[in-house]
């Protein structure tokens, strides 16, 4: 029997990453996830019934749940389950051998796996029409390294690329083909506005100025579950009377209407009264050839509050030495400006993630002040 419309029909609960402060049960409606397939249509034309699609984002994330169950299975798409890709028995290249995808979404982390897998090698990838990666920020020189490996592998297709979040089941901007550009996180999705204010107000800010990513459109939450506090702070109603979803995530937007992801409201670090943006010196130091993966994050420090501390996971065949360090130190004097200098450097085989996959900052915050903790009551 078919169920009847209800407007603001409760669908599914889920649960925010934790990274930003304690995980929220974000209420998402029938009309939030069938406004998301429609709003994707429109913007890509290369989903056809009988396709394939390899279906490896976690199921319990809107991305995931979205773009890679709801969206293809609406179309007449398949969705290839991957329980856990990386398993056994889930290897990428050999599901990409063996199923001939032609739509596979991912984050960053799973691109760069890609590229690095020895036996991706020789790999005839012509199979795929639509790559896209989610989840977490495309940093500068990466989006140039998958397109050139696609191309080199016979797929002929670029990244494209979306920027969303819990709140707005998933995509809230995306960049592809035409109107793609890049280090952007693309144009607003069709019937979804955005605009760029200053912290803690509803003010625009001018066109190229950093300020709160805020969102109207019909894929918005209809709130936190049992948390009416948590639903105010997120949602206000504008000048305009419409209500407005202030995302946590700081960004720009330029003169032709092209969005640019900067970070979280929250991974903002206030070195004597500067703001440091994390992300700059993660892409910054990243461009580096012995640096595989770096996050940022702001430690104590006795008079500028707040001091940035690089964590790095160095490629195959680099390892620590002084004379890295003094290497990174030059690049980020040369590149950066004086306050976002980088007071620390730790080298780790490999960074804390949360279960999406994203680096989990807040954990190395916490992990980094146990530590400072520990060597002070030894002192």
């Amino acid at each position: 029997k078919p169920s009847e419309y209800k407007k603001d029909k409760l669908s599914v609960i889920l649960h925010t990453g934790g990274t930003t402060g304690t995980p929220k049960g974000v209420m998402l409606t029938d009309d939030n996830f069938n406004c998301m397939v429609e709003q994707f249509l429109i913007n890509e034309n290369n989903f056809k019934r009988g396709d394939k699609m390899l279906t490896i984002m976690p199921v319990f994330h809107g991305f995931g749940l979205c773009s890679s169950i709801h969206l293809p299975l609406s179309v007449g798409v398949t969705a290839i389950l991957v329980p856990k890709l990386g398993a056994k028995k889930h290897q990428l290249d050999e599901l990409l051998k063996k199923y001939k995808p032609n739509h596979l979404i991912g984050v960053p982390t799973l691109f760069k796996a890609m590229m690095k897998n020895k036996k991706m090698a020789n790999m005839d990838m012509s199979c795929l029409k639509y790559v896209v990666s989610g989840g977490d920020l495309v940093k500068d020189a990466l989006e140039s390294d998958i397109n050139d490996f696609l191309r080199e592998h016979n797929a002929n297709v670029k990244l494209s690329k979306g920027y969303g979040l819990s709140e707005a089941v998933a995509g809230v901007t995306f960049a592809s083909n035409g109107y793609n550009k890049e280090n952007s996180i693309g144009i607003p999705m069709v019937a979804t506005n955005i605009k760029i204010v200053k912290k803690g107000t509803e003010e625009e800010v001018k066109e190229n100025e950093v300020g709160e990513i805020c969102i109207q459109g019909p894929t918005t939450t209809i709130g936190y579950y049992n948390n009416e506090k948590e639903t105010n702070l997120a949602l206000h109603i504008h000048e305009d009377g419409n209500v407005w979803l202030h995302s946590g995530d700081l960004g720009i937007m330029d003169e032709n209407g092209f969005i640019k992801y900067t970070s979280r409201l929250k991974r903002l670090i206030i070195s004597s009264g500067y703001n440091v943006y994390p992300s700059q010196i993660e892409a910054l130091i990243e461009t580096h050839p012995a640096v595989m993966l770096c996050s940022v994050v702001g430690i104590a420090h006795p008079y500028k509050i707040e001091v940035p501390k690089a964590f790095i996971v160095l490629n195959k065949g680099y390892r620590k030495s002084d004379e890295l360090i003094e290497e990174l130190k030059k690049m980020c004097a040369k590149n950066l400006p004086k306050y976002a200098k980088v007071h620390e450097f730790e080298f780790r085989r490999s960074l804390p993630r949360t279960m999406v996959g994203k680096v989990d900052f807040r954990k190395l915050q916490e992990e980094n002040m146990k530590k400072r903790l520990e060597d002070s009551d030894e002192k």
